[in-house]
């Protein structure tokens, strides 16, 4: 089973990630967990998510951010590989003027591929707390005379998890965890994540794609990231999915 987390930035889908997790290993559930936790966003020992439990492996850490991964990206692009088409057909779909942008998205969109083809082939819970929505959305707001038609096309091309969990959050939550996320960040990292501006027009983008979701039925779960049983909501719906599954089996 695939779990993909979306939601706009700083929403909390890397916390609420690792608390999930934890809370479905406690029930004797096999988990993997792939996050991408930046260095300026270590849960404070007092989140009331915050988890000393080992929950799963970071492969996401920072793939598309980080200067230091700068080299890798343009390497893998030019290595022989097997052939990414969700990949090469959204960024068709898609193109991101920025150079640096499209290195980026080409690793993550490849990354993310090798997550499903993994998640497909595992007989526990495979949660990744950005996935191709997430791509979906970074993409949107770097293309150029972007319209309905085009997004539509591209959110076609998507592969569907077996359950998306969709965070939002009021408004004011929101701006105020991007402006102490931008003044947590180094100098180095600025050069690389978004500005403030861009942040908040993906926040916009986020929820279009979230429309979308419900538009084409696919199977989620809607929640806002500040209620307190967020998880045991979240929790108690990937048991209804797992029994309908077996149902049908």
């Amino acid at each position: 089973m695939i779990i993909e987390f979306f939601g706009p930035p700083a929403v909390g889908k890397s916390t609420l990630a690792h608390a999930l997790a934890s809370e479905l290993r406690g029930k004797g559930k096999q988990v993997l967990l792939y996050t991408s936790d930046r260095p300026a966003e270590k849960l404070p020992t007092n989140n009331v998510y915050a988890t000393s439990v080992k929950t799963g492996i970071s492969v996401l850490t920072a793939p598309l951010q980080r200067a230091g991964k700068l080299a890798g990206v343009v390497q893998s692009i030019f290595s022989s590989r097997p052939r990414d088409d969700v990949g090469t057909s959204l960024l068709t779909a898609l193109p991101p003027q920025n150079w640096l942008s499209r290195v980026r998205l080409h690793r993550y969109l490849y990354t993310l591929k090798q997550l499903f083809e993994e998640g497909r082939g595992y007989q526990g819970i495979t949660i990744i707390d950005q996935g191709y929505l997430t791509a979906l959305s970074s993409l949107a707001v770097r293309t150029p005379a972007l319209n309905s038609l085009k997004l539509a096309r591209a959110f076609a091309l998507l592969p569907c998890p077996d359950l998306v969990i969709s965070l939002d959050a009021q408004d004011y939550v929101l701006q105020a965890r991007i402006a102490s996320r931008h003044a947590r960040q180094t100098a180095t990292e600025r050069l690389f994540e978004q500005d403030v501006r861009r942040t908040r027009r993906q926040v916009e983008m986020v929820r279009t794609v979230a429309a979308m979701l419900k538009a084409n039925s696919w199977p989620a779960v809607y929640c806002i990231s500040t209620d307190d049983n967020i998880v045991e909501k979240i929790v108690e719906e990937i048991a209804q999915k797992n029994a309908t599954q077996c149902q049908a089996a």
